[in-house]
């Protein structure tokens, strides 16, 4: 999860930010997350996540929401190369490449 105070210290303010918390998986926070957009007539969105991940996240945020243009701002934070081997890390990456073709097969969002 993103650190407000890092967000806060560069200048953007707290009223633009919102979390979406509620959700379990990646399609989950689109649809909860989209669903606010729409009420508030959001246009466009920068998406923050983690930079292995912006992938998946962009592509199935616009799968859900077509008519909202989807901006991937990576998150490079705390992933220095050293970081890879503290545990858990280098596992999640991994991960990620075979939760791509699988939201693409489970939920057609296509990765490419």
């Amino acid at each position: 999860m993103i650190n407000l105070s890092i967000l806060l210290k560069d200048g953007v303010p707290r009223g633009n930010i919102e979390r979406e918390s509620d959700s379990l998986t990646t399609r989950e926070n689109a649809i909860f997350s989209i669903k606010r957009l729409r009420a508030q007539h959001v246009r466009s969105v920068i998406l923050v996540t983690t930079w292995y991940h912006a992938r998946r996240a962009l592509k199935t945020f616009e799968h859900y929401a077509p008519e909202i243009k989807f901006y991937s701002r990576p998150s490079y934070y705390a992933f220095d190369r050293d970081d890879w081997s503290k545990p858990g890390n280098f596992k999640r990456m991994r991960l990620e490449f075979l939760k791509l073709p699988g939201y693409w097969l489970r939920y057609g969002v296509n990765p490419f």
